[in-house]
């Protein structure tokens, strides 16, 4: 049981670093100020909370609706 633990432990450790290094990569490459343009970008803006609005969303803004 204990060796099962172990196991869980290193992959548990190994997927957060890999995860770590993807999310690094793409802030390294995403400009906020532009539309995503691949899955990564994505997943960093998911990752922050950032979103970028595209232009219909910003006339209803400024329209009020």
């Amino acid at each position: 049981m204990f060796v099962v633990a172990i196991v869980v432990g290193l992959i548990t450790l190994l997927a957060s670093l890999v995860f770590l290094a993807d999310f690094a990569r793409a802030t390294r490459s995403d400009d906020p100020r532009l539309p995503a343009h691949n899955s990564r970008a994505r997943r960093h803006r998911w990752a922050v909370g950032m979103y970028t609005r595209g232009p219909e969303d910003r006339e209803k803004e400024l329209v009020g609706r």
